[in-house]
């Protein structure tokens, strides 16, 4: 079955996120404005706005969640062709990679029958290649930037495992490192 943008709950997972996180990353106005974005997306969600209020709306939620199928056999076609993929734009529209959502991106990118694997090769060395600069990131290896990550799981068998991110690692520097052994923790 097929993972798609249908079920909406990405507006409660962001307002989840926006209440346990936002004070910590956004001044208050940034996040009375976030807030306020995110309930009126949900309010289109929930049918409790009128058509001319939508309109008014700078997104349309209901557009990309009709569109969305078509991102999909789009991504299927591109990559069929041989065409270059990267991930953690925005999935279409989807609001997804915009609001730390990555995993999920992962997974639409799969639901378009692409390979675990192959997936995660988009999210970092095919987008080190796009941005020309696979010399330097993409990859691990001696004299290369690596900004890395640990996670709980094995994302080549299920993407959910990108969402257990139990260490991160940037400019050589642990920026979250809970349960990993060996490090004190």
């Amino acid at each position: 079955m097929p993972f798609l943008f249908g079920d909406f709950l990405i507006t409660r997972k962001l307002l989840k996120l926006i209440e346990t996180r936002g004070k910590e990353y956004l001044t208050p106005e940034a996040l009375t404005q976030v807030t306020g974005a995110v309930k009126r997306i949900s309010a289109v969600e929930n049918g409790d706005l009128s058509d001319e209020e939508r309109s008014g709306l700078p997104v349309d939620p209901l557009y990309f969640k009709d569109m969305f199928p078509n991102v999909i056999k789009n991504i299927e076609k591109l990559k069929n062709t041989g065409a270059k993929i990267g991930i953690g734009t925005d999935s279409g529209g989807s609001l997804m990679a915009l609001f730390g959502f990555y995993g999920d991106e992962l997974k639409y990118m799969a639901s378009a029958g692409i390979s675990n694997f192959e997936t995660l090769r988009m999210a970092t060395y095919e987008n080190a290649c796009i941005l020309n600069m696979q010399d330097r990131i993409g990859t691990i290896g001696n004299g290369k930037w690596a900004d890395i990550i640990a996670i709980e799981g094995d994302p080549l068998v299920d993407l959910d495992s990108m969402n257990n991110v139990r260490m991160v690692m940037k400019g050589g520097a642990f920026i979250k490192r809970e349960g990993i052994a060996g490090l004190g923790v």
